[in-house]
């Protein structure tokens, strides 16, 4: 919610508190949520002055990397979000020509799934 709202620090706050607990007490149906959300936020304070990067963008890095493995699962409920978080990560690492099809192909993805708002993000 706090990202939705722009309260980007906010999310990244909670973001951490959720990665202690990452590996035993997230349930299955909430950490697709958390990789989506919190990267989202992470990218988006990666390129605001006075944040550590580096940290930033490693978050990034790990919660595509548990996205991509939840697409073999169930393509329609995750493509389209690590679609998004990749052309964010391709954005930050100033990219445009990569991040402007992503975000495209993410576009594509979330309205072909029934997902609208997550559509809507990618605009």
């Amino acid at each position: 919610t706090n990202y939705l709202l722009g309260k980007y620090e906010k999310a990244e706050e909670y973001g951490k508190k959720v990665s202690t607990v990452e590996d035993g007490g997230v349930s299955v149906i909430a950490l697709p949520v958390y990789f989506f959300y919190d990267g989202l936020a992470c990218a988006k304070l990666y390129s605001q002055k006075g944040y550590n990067s580096y940290k930033l963008l490693k978050r990034v890095k790990k919660h595509l990397a548990g996205l991509k493995k939840l697409i073999s699962f169930e393509p329609r409920n995750f493509e389209h979000k690590y679609i998004l978080l990749l052309a964010e990560y391709y954005r930050i690492l100033n990219k445009p020509e990569k991040a402007m099809f992503l975000y495209e192909k993410a576009i594509t993805k979330a309205r072909d799934s029934f997902y609208k708002q997550e559509e809507a993000l990618a605009y």
